[in-house]
């Protein structure tokens, strides 16, 4: 797996209510563009984020509000189906199964009557 940082601001990361994370696109457009020349076989998937937090109803472990948004509205213009990988080390939900901290994420199918989930992501 190869990745490529992307610049971006949101306002505060302590604050799970936050819905302005935004990515530099410009920057983060001319990256793909090139990481596909470099690597002609591969193409961007999504984005990651590393959380240090943990909570019993494994909260921390899900996408924010913000990461939603970011991924409806930003990331998506660089890949078709935006996957997002979230890795938190303090994971509790992790430590109790004993499995590697990471949760994947996809946006989730069209109902069948057309209308998108309810889950944005799954």
């Amino acid at each position: 797996m190869n990745t490529f940082e992307a610049p971006f601001a949101a306002q505060d990361f302590a604050d799970p209510s936050v819905t302005n994370i935004s990515i530099n696109e410009n920057f983060a457009r001319t990256r793909a563009e090139r990481y596909t020349e470099m690597f002609p076989d591969l193409e961007p998937l999504g984005w990651y984020s590393v959380k240090g937090t943990s909570s019993p109803d494994s909260v921390s472990d899900q996408p924010t509000a913000a990461d939603l948004a970011c991924m409806s509205s930003q990331i998506g213009k660089l890949c078709d189906n935006p996957i997002m990988m979230i890795m938190n080390p303090s994971s509790q939900a992790a430590m109790d199964a004993k499995k590697v901290p990471f949760f994947l994420y996809q946006k989730a199918p069209v109902s069948h009557d057309g209308q998108p989930s309810a889950i944005p992501f799954v």
